[in-house]
């Protein structure tokens, strides 16, 4: 049955990259001549891990999400659980499976991104900028941070309620003609993101925005945001060297 990160996708999960391999399960050795771009993870699977999507044997929602903690890149891991948990699968079925499976590698960190993975996140890129602001040991931010404005009530993608800090990812996608759907047009897409921004900062929240460029310095990126929170926070803040660097 198809597992990992190819199950991930087959059952609407997120991901951070797409996989260039194929990853299953099955109960046999392979053969010295087996395809290389299948990985292949010898077991058999108790009934309730085993779901079928579309006529195809796939590992189910809360096997594959521990499958990918135990064995993935934390911020790859973080993308498909936070996805998951959108998907409405429960935090505690996913930590009850893994108490099962204690003693194995890496259990300690498959722990810490099921606890720290969030539903609220609507994209891979929104997940990874909650991984650097974790990472660097700073307080958990909401995901879709409600804001009373004289325009209505919005969301931004991330933020600190306490601090009236609202952090927002940009997609250039949506500032290209059609390139949210057809007919797209960004100039509107810019006034009206403008005008939404005006209404947050006069409700007293600071919006501060992140970019797939910030990639290259996740470091000034991340001093953009602690300006706007208090200083005793940022100095306690240290590195949490089970999150590696993405």
């Amino acid at each position: 049955m198809f597992s990992h990160t190819t199950a991930a996708l087959l059952l609407g999960c997120l991901v951070w990259t797409v996989p260039d391999r194929t990853h299953l399960y099955q109960s046999y050795r392979a053969s010295g001549r087996a395809a290389k771009d299948i990985v292949r993870h010898r077991g058999d699977l108790p009934s309730d891990d085993v779901v079928t999507v579309e006529g195809l044997p796939v590992t189910s929602l809360a096997r594959t999400v521990v499958d990918c903690a135990l064995t993935l890149h934390p911020l790859e891991a973080l993308v498909i659980a936070d996805s998951a948990l959108a998907l409405g699968l429960e935090r505690d079925e996913l930590l009850t499976m893994l108490d099962a499976r204690s003693g194995r590698r890496g259990i300690r960190r498959a722990r810490l991104v099921i606890e720290l993975a969030d539903g609220g996140s609507q994209s891979a890129w929104e997940t990874w900028v909650r991984y650097q602001l974790l990472r660097a040991g700073l307080p958990r931010p909401t995901t879709q941070m409600p804001v009373r404005t004289d325009r209505g009530l919005f969301h931004t993608d991330l933020g600190y309620e306490r601090w009236a800090l609202g952090i927002e990812f940009d997609g250039l996608v949506k500032y290209r003609p059609n390139g949210v759907r057809p007919g797209h047009d960004p100039a509107v897409e810019y006034a009206n993101e403008r005008a939404r921004t005006e209404a947050l900062r006069r409700s007293g929240v600071s919006v501060e925005r992140a970019t797939a460029a910030d990639r290259s310095n996740v470091r000034e990126m991340l001093s953009r945001f602690t300006q706007h929170l208090p200083p005793d926070v940022v100095t306690r803040a240290r590195t949490n060297p089970l999150l590696p660097s993405a």
